[in-house]
């Protein structure tokens, strides 16, 4: 006999840009040189659990945090660390 588990799912879009907006805050370095405590590689990927969905709006675009924006990011930093 099956029983059946139902999961109450919550909206945490609020809690998404609360994090978005820290770590929008705590990225921006650029090369090896700047400060370390910096981020230069991370991505916020938002999506539906029960579509598998990926959501188009979250984080917002130019963040730097989308999944597009990240990976020119960081080709754009692996170019200029190891090219010669």
């Amino acid at each position: 006999m099956a029983t059946e588990v139902y999961v109450r799912r919550r909206d945490t879009t609020s809690l998404i840009n609360r994090a978005v907006a820290r770590l929008i805050r705590a990225g921006g370095r650029r090369t090896e040189a700047d400060a370390p405590h910096l981020l230069e590689g991370i991505t916020v990927l938002v999506y539906d659990p029960d579509s598998g969905s990926i959501d188009a709006q979250l984080p917002p675009t130019g963040s730097g945090l989308r999944w597009d924006e990240f990976i020119d990011a960081l080709v754009t930093s692996y170019e200029a660390r190891f090219e010669d």
